[in-house]
Order: C-alpha cells, then structure tokens, then sequence
C-alpha cells in the first residue's frame, strides 16, 4: 500500500503522486504480490502506460483510490472484493487491510 504526502487532501491535486517505472520494477524485483495506491491512478499522465504495463505484465494487480487516511504504517494483508461487472477492464472493490502482528503468530 502507497500512502503518500496527498492522503488527506479533500480536493483532487492533479498533479498527484504516482509510482514511476522504475518504482514498478523495484517492486517486481521484491516479488510484491499486488500494488495499492490512495491516489485515483498509480501513473500520471505516462504514454503508452509503462508503470501499469510493469505491473500487469507481472502478475501483480493495482488497486487505485484507496482511503488511508486512518491506515499507519504497518504490514498487513490485504483482501479485495470486487463488484461481479462483466465486460469492464476494471471494477468497484471492497477493500479491507487485516493488520499483521507477530505476537499473533502460533509457533509450532
């Protein structure tokens, strides 16, 4: 998840953060598994659409328009529900984060 500097404005700033090629491969290299972002989209006004390219060319979805104003810093796991729209490139989605805690964990 991307929480960045415009978390909370209440106003659309168009010239908003966004996650850059090069910010798309880094987290192909971790072996991320999906992105999030709190903005409307994950790239701005980018030709040809590398950053999504990136991503999806990888198997790693993008969730865009989350709200983290009260979300810290944190690991969590992520659960996504979208709305069952047929012949969309994208849907509404139901978005809960399950925060992840080691004192939570079983060793066995």
């Amino acid at each position: 998840m991307l929480k960045t500097r415009n978390y909370a404005l209440e106003e659309m700033d168009m010239e908003f953060p966004y996650l850059t090629l090069e910010g798309a491969e880094y987290l192909t290299n971790l072996g991320v598994r999906g992105v999030g972002i709190d903005q409307l989209g994950i790239e701005r006004g980018n030709k040809d659409h590398p950053t999504h390219k990136q991503l999806f060319n990888n198997d790693i979805p993008i969730v865009e328009g989350l709200e983290l104003n009260d979300i810290d810093e944190g690991r969590y796991n992520m659960v996504g529900l979208p709305l069952n729209i047929s012949d969309v490139e994208a849907a509404p989605m139901r978005v809960v984060l399950i925060e992840f805690r080691v004192e939570d964990l079983v060793l066995r």
